[in-house]
């Protein structure tokens, strides 16, 4: 099962991947202080616009590389699992609403004195433009 949520807003987009996913992203580094891709031990190369998320969790692949199609689910398929999935996306969306208030002074208010404005805020200005975040857990 996986635990994969999106919610997108914009250019932004924050997946949450399994396990398994996350190994796709995994890097270490070598003895000269360089990152390496633990998968396939080579460079990991930042250089804008020559690199693309595959999506699903695929990791990182060249931007001319063709995406992968969408896999149709078949009539004698679960939809459980879609189903726990909408779930997540319907509880993300709840992020997505516009700022609250009729007024502009109330729409100030909403913005700069709630913790939801003021998170809104932070997460807008923190994230910009082809800014990778990279989260991991080591094992205890």
């Amino acid at each position: 099962m996986s635990s994969r949520t999106t919610r997108e807003r914009g250019y932004q987009r924050i997946t949450y991947l399994s396990a398994e996913q996350r190994l796709n992203y995994l890097v270490k580094i070598d003895s000269t202080g360089k990152l390496r891709w633990a998968r396939s031990n080579e460079l990991v190369d930042t250089t804008a616009g020559h690199w693309k998320d595959s999506g699903n969790g695929g990791g990182i692949v060249p931007e001319d590389m063709p995406s992968r199609p969408v896999r149709r689910r078949g009539s004698f398929e679960s939809a459980g699992s879609s189903s726990s999935s909408s779930l997540h996306s319907d509880v993300a969306m709840h992020y997505l609403e516009p700022p609250k208030g009729k007024t502009r002074w109330s729409k100030v208010f909403y913005r700069y004195f709630t913790v939801r404005g003021v998170t809104n805020r932070l997460l807008r200005t923190t994230l910009k433009r082809n800014t990778w975040l990279y989260a991991s857990v080591s094992p205890q």
